[in-house]
């Protein structure tokens, strides 16, 4: 995740503090050629396991490739809540992909479904933004022996969700609708994390991260954007 935010955080430094989680399972598979190529070594990680996959029933190509049954978000869970304990809180999440569907059912989890048992040891995040966070409607969330559905549940946090147009789930980048008052941006990448923006959606990130920053400090003072006009 760090290196695929090399750019996002040389931008933002200034203003935010980043902190890297690892994710504890084992991946099955190595990523997609374009990570490894980018320099990403393992061991390969997942926030996630995988118990099932669909069948080839659906018509729907996205959902023939998803898995329809994901679970050990209660391992991650601790994980992440070790992280808030020794530097939390933290203000907002910045995820991409898998780590968006397990934000999502971390958060609802813990706020929702099995409060008593999964009690974060500081605030929660107030605000999200997500690159290429997709919502495979068949998944179902296995914990303690339940299945749960992705549907009925609205997340009151603020967020901003950049897509690529040319992402190969984009029909099921949909997750802003699970989100109150989204902002999204539409770039014309694919599955990633770009390192540049169009003006029009550079500003329209950063008016969503200036929003945080007034949210938490009352006022725009000190508030600073990097420009990166040479590349990193």
């Amino acid at each position: 995740m760090g290196l695929s935010l090399k750019e996002f955080e040389q931008r933002y430094k200034d203003i935010m503090e980043f902190y890297y989680i690892d994710s504890p399972h084992d991946c099955p598979e190595e990523p997609d050629k374009y990570y490894v190529s980018k320099g990403f070594q393992p061991p390969y990680k997942s926030w996630l396991t995988f118990g099932s996959w669909r069948s080839n029933s659906s018509d729907d190509p996205e959902e023939q490739k998803a898995p329809n049954v994901v679970t050990g978000i209660d391992v991650s869970a601790q994980v992440v809540f070790k992280e808030m304990e020794a530097n939390g809180p933290f203000d907002g999440v910045i995820g991409f992909s898998q780590g968006n569907i397990f934000f999502r059912h971390f958060y609802r989890l813990t706020m929702a479904i099995d409060p008593e048992n999964l009690k974060p040891p500081c605030e929660m995040p107030k605000f999200i933004i997500s690159f290429a966070g997709p919502v495979f409607r068949h998944m179902q969330i296995g914990y303690k022996d339940k299945m749960y559905s992705q549907e009925g549940f609205s997340f009151p946090l603020e967020s901003i969700h950049i897509y690529g147009k040319k992402d190969i789930f984009r029909e099921s980048m949909i997750e802003s609708q699970f989100y109150l008052k989204p902002v999204i941006v539409d770039h014309e990448e694919g599955h990633k994390i770009p390192k540049d923006f169009s003006e029009e959606h550079q500003q329209m990130i950063n008016e969503f991260i200036r929003k945080q920053y007034i949210n938490k400090f009352g006022d725009d003072v000190g508030f600073k954007v990097n420009d990166l006009s040479t590349k990193l």
